[in-house]
């Protein structure tokens, strides 16, 4: 009788080992989503809004009226408890009113904070007990407007004709066949711009750990702003002449005492001149070519 318990609670445990490693071993879970809205009045042009956190974002115009999004999400997790997790508290928020509209991930650790149309956003107190990314693949209307963001992906945005506010903190943005209003920046990552039409208001690019291309038609006029530490400027546009260099000078008070810190920004001015093109890297060359 002995024996047979004894054999009994052996095949017990032989059972459940292989369970155990079950249930620690690490797992990935992956889905794809599809969302179609409209703006309130698709006649006119609207705003899009895209905050995102790991992943990447792909958009491209079309001809259509509404916009269009396939949304893949990527959980990895130690285990299955941690991927049900996962489950439970990700999502997406999907909101609009009139020519708005805003997509963003919605999570305990993630706080939003909306101030009428602008929408900020950051990532606290996650446990890091699992990894998680959302890649976005959008067609939006070719005059929508733009804000679009992430902190760890690349940003790729092709043919709209309207504003652009395009970020990033570990990626590359790259803009193609793009003629908005822009303000890119990212942190490391290059920034490469190809313009069908240059804009004809002042636009800003800057990144730290990158080169900045940028490509216009061979007619540019603008003021093109150059700050770079450990880069150079490269050009094969015709017609552009060095600016005289400008000093600007900063002053901060500490109590009865003041400092000044002076900065010199390069300028160059390509054609008759006009919006000024402001062009910012610490590590990297800045580059402005002709359109091929």
């Amino acid at each position: 009788m002995i024996h047979k318990n004894r054999y009994y609670v052996l095949s017990i445990f032989a059972l459940l080992v292989p369970l155990f490693f079950w249930s620690t071993k690490p797992v990935t879970h992956k889905d794809t989503q599809t969302k179609e809205i409209s703006f309130a009045n698709v006649n006119q042009a609207g705003t899009f809004s895209l905050y995102n956190i790991n992943g990447d974002i792909t958009v491209e115009s079309y001809g259509g009226k509404t916009v269009k999004m396939v949304i893949t999400r990527t959980i990895k997790a130690d285990n299955q408890a941690k991927l049900q997790k996962a489950l439970n508290e990700l999502s997406l928020q999907f909101d609009s009113s009139g020519q708005q509209i805003w997509v963003y991930l919605k999570a305990p650790f993630i706080q939003v904070c909306r101030d009428g149309n602008h929408l900020s956003y950051r990532k606290v107190d996650h446990e890091d007990d699992y990894d998680f990314s959302y890649a976005f693949k959008v067609m939006v209307p070719r005059n929508t407007s733009l804000r679009t963001s992430t902190i760890n992906g690349s940003i790729n945005i092709s043919g709209t004709k309207d504003t652009l506010d395009v970020q990033s903190i570990n990626g590359s943005l790259n803009l193609n066949g793009v003629s908005g209003i822009t303000d890119a920046s990212t942190i490391n990552g290059t920034i490469e711009a190809h313009y069908l039409q240059a804009p004809n208001q002042n636009c800003r690019f800057s990144t730290i750990n990158g080169d900045i291309k940028a490509f216009y038609p061979e007619n540019l006029s603008a003021i093109a702003e150059l700050q770079t530490m450990h880069g150079n400027l490269y050009t094969d546009m015709d017609n552009w002449h060095v600016q005289p260099v400008k000093e600007v000078i900063h002053d901060r008070k500490h109590g009865n005492r003041a400092s000044y810190r002076i900065s010199r920004n390069n300028s160059v001015k390509f054609g008759d001149g006009g919006p000024v093109y402001r062009f910012k890297t610490l590590n990297g060359d800045i580059i402005i070519k002709k359109n091929k």
